[in-house]
């Protein structure tokens, strides 16, 4: 009888000690899993900030946007005026910024240009972005390989110019990369 109750309480004993060494290693273990858990929260923000950062940085830049409006004599020869009355065409030209983080190839670009009376120069159509859409003077495909590229496109008036201010914008998609302006007298 007394082996038994020796033998129940070393059992007891033992049993109570490796639950003891269980509660206090899943407190670690807890613990050492929340400590995870913040690391992780902490690296997602990160991941999503160079994300963030990757994507702004592979995008299509253009710099220097000019336009210039032209005459055309009954040679073909084309002189730049500022008057609406002689005015036939506009060009716009532009550079594509170099930036190796953008993925080469064939680039779709829409030239858009506003008039005094706020109708598209040239209406070519509109495009449709999703939920947006952007009506466009012409569009320019251009083979981009990372290097800064001059683009320039001759865009042709159907009806006659009119006096004053002259809004040029180029976009991507539906982004704009840039925009300048022209004044007709």
């Amino acid at each position: 009888m007394f082996l038994r109750k020796q033998n129940r309480f070393l059992q007891s004993d033992s049993l109570t000690k490796v639950i003891d060494d269980l509660v206090e290693e899943n407190v670690e273990i807890t613990e050492a899993l929340k400590e995870r858990e913040v690391e992780n929260a902490t690296l997602e923000k990160e991941n999503s900030s160079l994300s963030e950062t990757i994507e702004e940085g592979s995008m299509l830049f253009a710099n220097s946007f000019k336009a210039t409006v032209y005459r055309e004599r009954k040679s073909g020869e084309r002189i730049v005026t500022r008057k609406a009355s002689n005015a036939h065409s506009v060009e716009v030209c532009f550079v594509l910024a170099e930036n190796p983080l953008v993925n080469q190839g064939q680039k779709k670009l829409y030239i858009q240009i506003l008039g005094p009376d706020n109708n598209i120069v040239n209406d070519k159509g509109a495009v449709n972005f999703g939920e947006s859409s952007l009506i466009y003077s012409e569009s320019v495909i251009v083979q981009y390989n990372s290097n800064a590229e001059e683009v320039c496109a001759i865009i042709p008036n159907n009806e006659s110019f009119k006096k004053g201010v002259y809004y040029v914008s180029v976009f991507e998609n539906e982004r704009k990369l840039g925009n300048t302006q022209i004044e007709l007298d």
